[in-house]
């Protein structure tokens, strides 16, 4: 923490901005030592595996930021409930680059897609389970999972155990997410806990119907029977139920598809969320000079 505060005075840094406990931990003390003029925390998820000492811990560590900005309205209230100052909070959903991510439309028959990592609270398990009762009915039907982790055996063995490990395509690590997306006919999350996910922002955008858990920030993204659906968590039976509607009715796929990128225009544009943090870099920095305590956060960015 000695080391990182030199850094920060060596640097001349003027914010020192966090993302997730660990940083939050060792960063703020350091900037405060530093004496950097402003320190900025995002909260990225809901911290569910976060043991009672991590959590208090950081409720103390977090008077020392400036600012805590809450990447979805689940996650400021929970950290409201973890005692978090109300007033230093400020939600600031994730934002993504629109123009990559140009909309081109689900594929009809193309895969369902899921880019992820193969960790236990995404819950691909689940996912498996719910793809052996598609193909029951749709045998043509094929998923693709992107993405690397420590459950990859496991899952591929659960694939094989549920008669499914040809009609499930494990990629490994993609780098050309863009052309994954392209080809697909609809985008499936089916996570235990969630911040506002950007993989799902990107489905969205490239016009993809999704069919995600009701869990963490995902419902502020996902508009229910608008822009896809969303299931409880741990439910092989209702994911499969809307896979198969999605599949079966290109036409709803495309108008959700749609839907789903005009919200992201509107509300997850990168763009916008980059100038909202500039603006809250200067006003942080720019009370900290002037020798006034910052103000409560201005409220909620829409």
């Amino acid at each position: 923490m000695l080391g990182l505060a030199r850094l920060f005075r060596q640097w001349d840094i003027d914010v020192v901005h966090t993302h997730n406990n660990g940083p939050l931990i060792y960063g703020a003390p350091a900037a405060r030592l530093a004496r950097v003029a402003g320190v900025v925390h995002t909260r990225h998820g809901q911290s569910s595996r976060a043991s009672r000492r991590q959590t208090a811990l950081v409720r103390v560590v977090a008077r020392l930021a400036d600012r805590i900005v809450c990447v979805s309205d689940d996650s400021l209230r929970l950290s409201v409930q973890q005692g978090i100052p109300a007033g230093k909070l400020r939600r600031l959903w994730n934002g993504i680059d629109i123009e990559r991510f140009a909309y081109t439309g689900p594929e009809t028959r193309g895969p369902a897609v899921l880019v992820a990592r193969l960790s236990p609270e995404k819950d691909i398990a689940t996912l498996l389970r719910a793809v052996a009762l598609v193909v029951r009915d749709e045998p043509a039907f094929q998923l693709e999972i992107a993405g690397e982790g420590a459950c990859l055996a496991d899952l591929k063995r659960l694939a094989s155990e549920l008669g499914v490990a040809e009609r499930v395509r494990f990629l490994g690590l993609v780098h050309d997410v863009p052309a994954l997306l392209a080809r697909a006919s609809l985008f499936v999350l089916p996570s235990l806990t969630e911040g506002v996910s950007l993989t799902l922002l990107e489905a969205m955008a490239r016009g993809l119907p999704v069919v995600a858990t009701r869990v963490g920030g995902n419902a502020e993204v996902v508009i229910d029977g608008e822009t896809g659906f969303l299931v409880p968590a741990g439910s092989p039976a209702l994911l499969a139920e809307k896979i198969l509607l999605l599949w079966r009715e290109p036409e709803l796929a495309r108008c959700m598809g749609r839907a789903g990128r005009e919200r992201v225009e509107r509300f997850f544009n990168v763009r916008a969320m980059v100038g909202e943090y500039e603006d809250l870099y200067r006003h942080v920095v720019g009370g900290r000079r002037a020798g006034t305590p910052v103000p409560e956060a201005l409220g909620r960015i829409s």
